[in-house]
């Protein structure tokens, strides 16, 4: 079981690494920016939704920000929230993102389709 466990693991690390060379975007910026496409969520929302720590999805969230691809503005009722949307360069690439030209492994490919 363990060697199983150790070979998905192994697997999703190529996948991701195949992902973002092909996308130049790492697969938490891409979960992240697909969570917020139409919506206007808070990092805590985001984090929630991703299933990411609060830390960590603030650090991924300053990388989308670096890149342009996701703003954050102050929220309308109360000036201390901030909520996150995609920008334009944001959206584009999200719709252009591609998985057809990764490799994946045939445990990947089997969890994918269940």
């Amino acid at each position: 079981m363990l060697q199983e466990i150790r070979e998905i693991y192994r697997s999703l690390a190529e996948f991701e690494k195949q992902f973002e060379e092909i996308n130049r975007i790492s697969l938490n910026e891409a979960l992240i920016l697909s969570t917020v496409k139409g919506k206007n969520l808070t990092a805590s929302q985001i984090a929630k939704q991703v299933g990411m720590t609060a830390s960590n999805t603030s650090k991924v969230i300053k990388n989308i920000e670096s890149k342009w691809l996701i703003e954050r503005n102050v929220g309308k009722l109360d000036r201390r929230e901030m909520y996150f949307n995609l920008t334009k360069e944001g959206d584009s690439l999200l719709n252009r993102m591609s998985f057809n030209n990764i490799d994946m492994a045939e445990n990947i490919e089997t969890l994918i389709n269940k």
